[in-house]
């Protein structure tokens, strides 16, 4: 198809490079698939549509209807004919199908694995989490957005993946996502006494695969995410974290600095926060820290570990490795290709 548009710049009533906009303007409403046209040719993903329910192009309109014939083995009629959800999925990869339906499948076989269609009905918080884990909601932002706190600087991560099963923790967490019907979250964290103490890897790979839940399996339900009281080592920590971190994660990330309780009270009300971040809730006892409210965190007793993490010492080998010597340890490898971590 070729368009001929006879353009007249008048000065007086167009300013410099107006003239475009009104082009590409009547260019839309005279064919309304042109900037399919124009995505297509750049290369683009199709941002010129929001790409959701009602203002979908014509492009994303063919692609919903192939997402929903290549998913259909996999949900349930009232999912399938949900077109609200299926273009939350499609959004989250920018309406690449094929980056769609592989995002989709890994979360309906996440969803079996931890058997997430249940975990309300079934699934009881252990103790040990229920008075050592790290987050809770508190609040909502000035949108209705509820608002999650995460004290990571009091976590003991190795008491807590003594005492608890890693499925747990993560079960956890889908239990408290799943137990809120909500739309999008905010979430502030809370760095301050975070340290090099932290940096033991499952316990890192834990923190990165629990805030990865929602990228991967509750698309576009983050709104925010604050960083607040960075230690002098995050730096190093966030440099070598972020190649790991989902695109739309890092997008969301805001790190602020030392004047970080008026950054957040532009967002959330301070009758919505406790004081020690800057709002005005305290517990009845004045505690600033709202412990009732917020998991204090703090060193897990080593009554809570499971029995395997504390067998008699007899049963373990005691050495100092010096300088420059080395120590040799046996290992009855019976699975062959094992990995030593």
């Amino acid at each position: 198809m070729r368009v001929t548009v006879d353009i007249r710049r008048r000065r007086h009533i167009c300013k410099p490079n107006s003239w475009r906009v009104i082009l590409r303007l009547n260019l839309v409403l005279v064919f309304p698939g042109i900037w399919d046209v124009v995505g297509r040719r750049h290369g683009k993903p199709l941002y010129m549509m929001s790409g959701h329910v009602g203002n979908l192009s014509a492009q994303q309109a063919a692609i919903l209807e192939k997402f929903r014939q290549e998913v259909g083995d996999i949900l349930g009629h009232e999912q399938l004919h949900d077109d609200y959800y299926l273009t939350r999925w499609l959004r989250a990869r920018d309406y690449d199908l094929k980056k769609s339906v592989t995002m989709l499948r890994n979360h309906i076989n996440w969803r079996r694995q931890y058997d997430v269609d249940t975990v309300l009905d079934d699934y009881v918080v252990p103790e040990v989490l229920q008075k050592y884990y790290f987050d809770c909601l508190f609040g909502v932002d000035k949108t209705g957005a509820p608002v999650r706190i995460e004290r990571l600087g009091p976590i003991d991560l190795r008491g807590l993946l003594r005492s608890a099963t890693k499925k747990e923790i993560i079960k956890t967490r889908i239990a408290y996502i799943d137990g809120t019907q909500i739309e999008k979250i905010s979430i502030i964290c809370d760095l301050e006494g975070f340290g090099m103490n932290h940096l033991w890897k499952p316990g890192m790979d834990l923190v990165m695969e629990l805030n990865s839940l929602y990228e991967k399996n509750y698309p576009e339900r983050v709104k925010n995410i604050y960083l607040i009281n960075a230690p002098k080592v995050f730096p190093i920590i966030f440099k070598v974290a972020k190649p790991f971190m989902p695109e739309e994660t890092k997008k969301k990330m805001k790190v602020l600095g030392p004047d970080y309780q008026e950054t957040l009270q532009k967002d959330i009300a301070a009758d919505q926060l406790p004081k020690f971040l800057g709002g005005t809730c305290v517990d009845p006892d004045g505690d600033p820290y709202c412990p009732s409210k917020i998991c204090p965190g703090g060193k897990v007793p080593v009554e809570y570990y499971r029995t395997a993490d504390v067998e008699k010492a007899e049963n373990y080998k005691e050495t100092t490795v010096n300088r420059g010597s080395s120590f040799q340890v046996d290992f009855n490898v019976e699975v062959p290709n094992s990995v030593i971590r």
